[in-house]
């Protein structure tokens, strides 16, 4: 998911991909970046997945804080709803039902 669109892949493309490795470079790309706290990251190029949700809008966000036991405070973030736009095709091959 990106801040204005989402895509999904099925998990047999995905095991399809990684299971070639002579794609590795090209396809996929197997990565340990301070981003992802060093752990092993397998990134598929957005190509190879289905764009099921276009226009999203950004929610409204706001914090709110949660009083625990012993006086300890936990503050969290809270979201609005928001609304995107289906893309009914993309996501009826990705799930292979009708909508």
């Amino acid at each position: 998911m990106f801040f204005d669109k989402a895509y999904g892949i099925s998990f047999e493309k995905i095991l399809s991909l990684i299971s070639s490795p002579e794609l590795e470079g090209i396809e996929y790309f197997v990565e340990s970046d301070i981003k992802n706290q060093n752990k092993t990251t397998i990134k598929i190029h957005t190509s190879k997945a289905n764009n099921v949700l276009e226009k999203i809008n950004i929610p409204e966000h706001f914090s709110e804080a949660k009083k625990l036991g012993r006086g300890r405070l936990l503050f969290y973030v809270k979201f609005k709803d928001s609304i995107s736009s289906l893309n009914k095709e993309s996501f009826e091959n990705l799930f292979g039902f009708k909508l």
